[in-house]
């Protein structure tokens, strides 16, 4: 439902844009069960990416499904089906301000029965007389992740420090009045709708009133400096990993590097991570993400996603890494904005990739191999889907783990947080 199927479906979609003459204002997403949860979870992170979708036998992220009210949802509900047992009602009043909502009930119908309508040509049919619009009138979208910003035409400048969530509710609600509400965000950019008359509009930002005349650009910023202001330009500088934590890794492709004649026990950590349980039913995952040992590690290494282990500062690579670490790990303790922690310990935390601040590294360090069992999420991963929302654990930019002890900083340069 999320992750490592984002990163593989777009991957594909990339790939038959490149093969194939694809109408981009005609694309479907349609799933079942599991790819169900799928569609349901890259049509909330990515609202204009599909002309319609079809999820069958899935559940949303219930407190962000109003990021599709500008999406044509056909759906099946049975109350027999254990996915949404109990939960269809809370379904439909989340979604009744959508218009576009068209759920098909089949009320006396098993979960692994309704995968009879991933084959119906009548829904199919009805989905694909749908065009993508880009410009609708009303737009409300929220997000707990740095990682998606974007719903049509707006798009937020990040979380806020501090801040879990970011929301905005933006209406056309004429040519010339643009209407914005935004919480939790410090900026917005709106590409300007074809119907706005550019001789003179107004754009009102949590009320405060915009006036323009003559525009030629597409795009106009704003950001908030104890007031809103009107920016010349898009230079906000956003926590990319914010919100996705130690998992951001799993969004891209991800190599694997340990160091030379690595210790037994990193070596199956590694395989862990490289082949990672999910939460589904099926909680197999067919992938095998490359492992390397120092100094045998491709050219080109820099340009994926990077899982890199270290025992004591064996590793090299962690040469070129370490100043952008925020925790900084020592042979007897680790040490965090002047509070330091001894003992055997843990440490994971991500990094932007100093190549490319779009790929992310997850650093992995310990000053005892042992610990590595100890570590719950070293021992085993299981990867949640989005719709569990923020798992306390996983989506903190740090996580370690020290004599037993759990501590997670969300993002960051944030506190430093015992969990319990």
């Amino acid at each position: 439902g999320s992750y490592m199927a984002e990163a593989s479906f777009f991957e594909i979609l990339e790939w038959a844009k490149q093969t194939y003459r694809i109408d981009e204002e005609r694309i479907y997403l349609a799933g079942y069960s599991s790819g169900g949860y799928s569609v349901w979870a890259l049509a909330q992170n990515h609202p204009d990416l599909a002309a319609a979708i079809l999820p069958i036998a899935g559940f949303p992220e219930i407190d962000r499904v109003s990021n599709l009210t500008n999406v044509p949802v056909f759906t099946t509900i049975s109350r027999l089906d254990y996915v949404n047992s109990q939960s269809e009602v809370q379904l439909e009043e989340a979604m009744s301000g959508s218009r576009l909502f068209m759920p098909q009930y089949e009320n006396e119908m098993l979960h692994q029965h309704l995968r009879e309508f991933g084959h119906s040509s009548q829904l199919y049919n009805k989905m694909m007389k749908y065009r993508r619009n880009s410009y609708p009138r009303e737009i409300h979208y929220s997000t707990e992740r740095n990682r998606y910003l974007q719903s049509f035409w707006v798009r937020l400048h990040g979380i806020c420090r501090g801040e879990h969530k970011a929301e905005i509710h933006a209406r056309l609600t004429d040519s010339r009045h643009i209407d914005v509400d935004i919480q939790g965000s410090e900026g917005l950019t709106i590409e300007l709708p074809p119907d706005i008359d550019r001789a003179h509009f107004t754009v009102c930002v949590n009320k405060q009133i915009f006036e323009f005349h003559d525009v030629t650009q597409q795009k106009l910023f704003f950001t908030h400096r104890n007031v809103w202001l009107n920016s010349p330009e898009d230079n906000c500088d956003v926590d990319l990993r914010k919100g996705t934590g130690l998992l951001d890794i799993y969004l891209d492709s991800m190599r694997i590097v340990l160091p030379n004649n690595p210790d037994s026990r990193l070596v199956r950590v590694a395989k862990g991570f490289s082949r990672p349980n999910v939460n589904g039913y099926d909680s197999i995952v067919y992938t095998r993400y490359p492992i390397y040992t120092m100094p045998d590690v491709p050219k080109n290494i820099m340009e994926h996603n990077l899982l890199v282990m270290d025992i004591n500062a064996d590793n090299p690579l962690m040469q070129s890494l370490k100043q952008q670490c925020m925790v900084h790990a020592g042979k007897t303790e680790i040490s965090y904005h002047g509070l330091s922690l001894t003992g055997s310990y843990c440490v994971m935390q991500v990094i932007p990739n100093p190549m490319n601040r779009n790929r992310t590294c997850l650093i992995i360090e310990t000053n005892d191999p042992d610990s590595l069992s100890h570590n719950l999420f070293t021992r085993k991963l299981i990867i949640p889907t989005y719709s569990s929302g923020i798992h306390p654990y996983l989506n903190n930019e740090a996580l370690i783990w020290i004599d037993g002890e759990y501590y997670g900083i969300y993002e960051r340069d944030g506190a430093l947080v015992k969990i319990k």
